[in-house]
């Protein structure tokens, strides 16, 4: 016999999992800590179509709105390759502070956010918000804190979660245009098919493509890497009116100083966690493929990966940056007025 809303609400292992837009549906899936630790992403167990048990929206709302009151929300937001898994490791603390990889409710919010805006349904769009926002947020321990750390997807409804929770906070990771291509060059093998439906999650209406009179169809698979770093740039610049509650940090400033980011990370979240305890998650953690954690990774390994990528790519490389800059503009300056343009973290 499945459990009773009140059960799944009462239990935050019970993870607000999934969406049905089309049924106005969420999806409840209960998975112990442990399993977490062991799952890259929480929407990809591999274990196929995980059973889930689901509750319509409008049910939902009303016994959230009975039990829950609104937390502080914490969020890992980030571009696409840009070290957040990594990063999301670094700052989970069993007892202290669990993050959730990539929930794929949160993947699935910016079509129905549309839709329903276009229907003149903005106060029931609030009202999902808040109830995924709340259901999200319940802590695994007494006193404990969760963060959510979505797929890059979710950017264009993050701050609608930022808006509505006025204790909310969250942490930018991202990477200039250089770096991300570097990323991206070794993923080449995929084609061009998840770039388009990156693209596409990100900018479902094509405004920027049509902006800038690209035809995302004609693009070489390097080419729509840079349209979708860019489409994350306009989202990164319009966060930044939010910037009370957000703070940023580039990738490679995380991998250079990765325990005094992460230090300065759970201080913005309001997390206490021992120097030393957080000092031996941190060096565990940066031993450890992201991915793949049950492999060692050396660290080293990143700047000899970059170097080979730069020898096999580099030239593919430059000339899209050229490209880049004909339909765009120069990227640095693009990327100082988006993600530059947030307070850096530590800043205050």
């Amino acid at each position: 016999m499945p459990p009773s809303l009140a059960q799944i609400i009462d239990k935050a292992d019970w993870l607000c999992y999934g969406l049905d837009r089309d049924n106005l549906l969420l999806h409840f899936l209960q998975v112990d800590e442990q399993s977490m630790d062991a799952m890259v992403f929480l929407g990809h167990s591999g274990a196929g179509a995980p059973v889930t048990v689901s509750y319509p929206i409008e049910q939902v709302i009303d016994a959230v709105r009975l039990t829950e009151s609104a937390r502080a929300s914490r969020f890992i937001l980030h571009t696409a390759f840009c070290c957040s898994t990594l990063l999301a490791r670094c700052i989970d603390f069993p007892g202290v502070v669990r993050t959730l990889r990539e929930l794929p409710v949160f993947s699935g919010l910016t079509p129905l956010r549309n839709r329903l805006r276009s229907e003149n349904e903005g106060d029931f769009w609030s009202r999902i918000v808040t109830v995924i926002d709340r259901l999200s947020s319940r802590p695994f321990t007494a006193g404990g804190t969760t963060v959510n750390k979505p797929s890059n997807v979710f950017l264009p409804s993050s701050s609608d979660f930022l808006e509505i929770n006025e204790a909310s906070r969250a942490l930018v990771i991202h990477s200039d245009l250089p770096a991300f291509l570097i990323s991206c060059s070794k993923k080449q093998s995929a084609g061009t098919r998840p770039w388009i439906d990156m693209y596409l999650a990100l900018d479902p209406d094509l405004t920027l493509a049509a902006k800038r009179g690209v035809d995302i169809k004609t693009l070489s698979a390097m080419a729509l890497a840079c349209l979708v770093w860019n489409v994350q740039m306009e989202i990164l610049h319009r966060l930044a009116d939010n910037s009370s509650r957000i703070r940023q940090v580039d990738s490679a400033a995380f991998l250079s100083a990765p325990l005094e980011t992460v230090r300065r990370a759970h201080d913005w979240f309001g997390i206490a966690v021992a120097d030393e305890e957080r000092a031996r998650v941190v060096a565990r953690e940066m031993q450890r493929h992201a991915k793949q954690p049950s492999l060692l990774f050396d660290p080293a390994r990143r700047e000899a990966e970059k170097a080979l990528v730069e020898t096999h790519f580099g030239r593919e490389i430059d000339s899209t940056i050229e490209w880049n800059r004909a339909r765009f503009g120069d990227w640095e300056q693009v990327y100082r007025h988006s993600a530059r343009r947030i307070v850096e973290l530590g800043a205050g």
